[in-house]
């Protein structure tokens, strides 16, 4: 087997500079990308489901975000001459990132060979389950993203009627900011120092649900590290479900000379 992939977007840009030190960037990007499974050679089990039609695994590709947005602002405090005004206000930098993406493609998978064509990932199968139901989501909760009732298993000897990549992961977006000022300490020398938040407002980003349909969890966004939750356990509620890194703070001390 063999493949191909395509890709065709639009990106939109605006940006602002100005002389009273305001500065604004930003971009968007529409996009669509579709083409064959990757795979692990020789191990053709890992990306195709049906190697004799290729077209049949043709879909979404992993790296697929249909819309994507960044932007930056900054500030910087203007040169206030001599005297108190400038002993405080001045060198003072402040600029904050906002990104938010899409969700990511999910291929709702059978977890067993349901096809009987012996092509299967060791253990699993890439073959993919039935959708039963119009609509494939639940309350879009972590603990029912995708509803569990709207897929069911193949028959035996028959592959299921969804696509490679035809549902969507959670929306992901946050905050970057840093907070920055600059001193002169002499001739050619400056020390700067830096206050940087990561995800500065806490937002959550979940992660991506079970999408093994052997799996009892299946639909469910797990808690990171729940390595007896996908072979069946109980979820602990005071286990942070499976998501980015909350808000991270770090400070730094910068000397130029």
């Amino acid at each position: 087997a063999s493949g191909t992939r395509t890709y065709n977007g639009v990106l939109l840009s605006f940006q602002r500079r100005s002389a009273d030190g305001v500065s604004v960037n930003t971009n968007y990007t529409l996009s669509k990308c579709e083409g064959h499974p990757t795979q692990d050679l020789p191990n053709i089990g890992t990306g195709w489901s049906k190697p004799e039609d290729p077209d049949f695994d043709r879909g979404a590709c992993d790296a697929d975000r249909r819309h994507v947005l960044n932007m930056t602002v900054g500030v910087q405090t203007p040169d206030l001459g001599d005297g108190l005004a400038a002993a405080l206000g001045e060198g003072w930098r402040v600029s904050g990132i906002l990104r938010a993406i899409s969700g990511a493609p999910l291929t709702v998978s059978t977890g067993q060979d349901r096809a009987l064509n012996g092509v299967t990932n060791g253990t699993t199968s890439n073959q993919r389950g039935n959708l039963v139901r119009d609509n494939p989501y639940g309350d879009k909760t972590p603990g029912n993203w995708l509803n569990p009732a709207a897929f069911e298993q193949p028959a035996l000897g028959t592959f299921g009627n969804t696509r490679r990549g035809q549902f969507r992961g959670p929306t992901r977006w946050w905050v970057d900011m840093v907070l920055a000022r600059m001193f002169r300490v002499g001739a050619g020398q400056q020390v700067e120092l830096r206050a940087e938040a990561f995800n500065v407002l806490n937002n959550v980003r979940w992660g991506n649900p079970v999408i093994d349909l052997s799996n009892r969890n299946f639909g469910r966004i797990l808690p990171q590290g729940a390595g007896a939750l996908a072979s069946g356990g109980t979820p602990d509620r005071a286990t942070q479900l499976g998501a980015d890194d909350p808000r991270i703070l770090q400070f730094a001390v910068k000397y130029q000379f």
